[in-house]
């Protein structure tokens, strides 16, 4: 694509003339709270998934009440799904740390996307009640279908959750996604709480499973005060147990006394997490409490959402599996999945897997054609993770697909053959879809079980004629965008080639006179 590279050129210089004086003595205003906030189109974005947690020292003592970094505690009343309070709850301060200000997201819809009361066969979970765990959550917010987050004024929380027909939830349109849910180590050393509170920094807040001894209401004096003094905050149990409790982990306090737990259960060491809890705010501090350092189940189960930002409708997540579970296959040590494109030009940026086991290395291949074995791949991705998890691993080179119903590949290799890809067991393999390499073959998943792997492919629509600005709409905006292009920068940033709309090869004055023809009545002008 040719461009005026002079005019180009020459309005940098003048920006650069204009602003470096002034930003060399001056630290830019991040808005309230210093968080900032998100520019129109940062939803295009793929934040690479971090593979090391923030290194600098923790300082002893984190209270982010204290700064205001918080969200509105909630209560989850009398239905036992924690879960679903637990893992919003970490999105929402993920969110809140990426600088996109409080959000408010709907428990309900992530109950009903993933219960089979919601109505949803095809997509839902095979459980006889509403509890449910980290996997659920995280397999709701990496999907594509019946999927989140939405916000809470889309679907507001009904105290009697109740069966509902499935189209109600798949009718409501996400407002945010998340990237990755990456899975923690679950040792409680004095390493690993390290690695707890470096996280709480980096993501906002770290999601974890207790063992809570009491009755779990808002009402407050009505827990059991076994395990709890009501007077502090301050919880410690010393039997290691069953999980039955999900909450999150937002500060902690190396130097909080053991003489604030019950004297009749009292660990032998100071320290404690500062946790969220989703009984209201009428309970225990303002809706917080503290978990003892000692406690013998806590903390389990723990994660981080990462990447939190907000939805893109012109994303395609393709996936044939809904449910993930941390098994996985013995011996494959490479896995595959043929997919078929939607419509033509759409572009593959990232691949979405969920990783069993930690220190994990490999490489991803994506190919343009169902000969993911012996053809040659048309972009190669290597990636590691420290830990367990989904991630969405960003293509440094996208993929243009091809016209739609045909079809593509994505080919995963593991660096050893004791790591693994996840897979969904519930959820129906096709034929010709999932494949594993075994011996020296390549062999049809569906033949030896009913094993989904967890591989997605995340691509992006082609933009429609005239859509300068990728928002995948044709509007005035464009024309003001393609106006300020040509009259000098002012850092206007185009789509090169939906903005080329007479389809001669260049973006010129010619298509900003298309362009302003269509809008001020069309004279006959079409755009595709």
């Amino acid at each position: 694509m040719k461009r005026m590279l002079w005019r180009r050129a020459l309005a940098l210089l003048l920006v650069l003339l204009l602003v470096l004086p002034a930003a060399a003595f001056t630290l830019e205003s991040r808005g309230e709270n210093a968080l900032g906030t998100a520019e129109e189109g940062d939803a295009l974005t793929y934040p690479a998934p971090r593979r090391l947690l923030r290194s600098a020292q923790a300082p002893s003592r984190y209270d982010p009440r204290e700064s205001g970094f918080v969200t509105r505690v909630k209560d989850q009343d009398v239905n036992p799904i924690c879960w679903a309070f637990g893992s919003l709850g970490a999105m929402e301060l993920n969110l809140l740390k990426n600088g996109y200000g409080e959000q408010d997201l709907s428990e309900q819809h992530m109950y009903y996307a993933t219960a089979p009361d919601g109505g949803n066969g095809t997509y839902g979970f095979v459980r006889g009640s509403k509890q449910g765990h980290r996997l659920y959550a995280a397999s709701y917010l990496m999907r594509g279908a019946m999927s989140g987050a939405v916000l809470e004024e889309a679907d507001p929380y009904d105290t009697f959750l109740r069966t509902r027909d499935a189209s109600v939830t798949a009718a409501i349109t996400p407002s945010y996604r998340a990237q990755n849910m990456i899975m923690l180590s679950g040792d409680t050393s004095t390493i690993a709480q390290t690695e707890l509170k470096n996280a709480v920094l980096e993501y906002g807040a770290v999601g974890a499973s207790m063992y809570w001894k009491g009755v779990a209401t808002s009402e407050a004096g009505t827990a059991s005060t076994a395990n709890y003094n009501a007077q502090t905050a301050a919880y410690y149990s010393a039997e290691k147990n069953t999980t039955n409790h999900m909450v999150l982990i937002v500060g902690w306090d190396d130097a909080f006394s053991a003489e604030n737990f019950l004297e009749s259960n009292r660990p032998e060491v100071d320290g404690a997490w500062l946790v969220k809890n989703s009984w209201g705010s009428g309970w225990g501090d303002g809706g917080y409490f503290w978990i003892s350092y000692a406690d013998a189940t806590f903390p389990s189960g723990t994660f981080v959402v990462d990447g939190a930002e907000p939805y893109s409708a012109n994303e395609v997540i393709y996936e044939t599996e809904y449910l993930t579970t941390t098994a996985s296959l013995a011996g494959p040590s490479q896995y595959a999945k043929v997919f078929t494109a939607q419509s033509s030009g759409e572009q593959l940026t990232a691949v979405r897997l969920y990783l069993t086991d930690a220190e994990t290395d490999l490489t991803i291949s994506v190919f343009t054609s169902s000969d993911f074995s012996s053809g040659t791949p048309a972009a190669q991705q290597p990636f590691y993770a420290k830990y367990a998890g989904w991630y969405t691993v960003k293509l440094d080179t996208p993929v243009t697909l091809g016209d739609a119903g045909s079809a593509f590949s994505i080919r995963v290799s593991l660096a050893s053959g004791k790591k693994h890809v996840g897979y969904d067991k519930l959820t129906p393999i096709a034929a010709g879809e999932n494949y594993y390499y075994s011996g020296s073959a390549w062999k049809d998943l569906s033949q030896a079980g009913n094993y989904n792997m967890a591989i997605k492919a995340v691509a992006q629509k082609a933009p429609p004629r005239g859509d300068a600005n990728g928002d995948g709409l044709v509007s005035v905006k464009d024309v003001t965008l393609l106006r300020q292009y040509f009259a000098g920068g002012y850092d206007a940033r185009i789509n090169e080639s939906a903005s080329d709309v007479s389809r001669d090869g260049l973006v010129n004055g010619k298509d900003v006179t298309i362009l302003r023809r269509y809008f001020a009545g069309g004279y006959g002008v079409t755009l595709d």
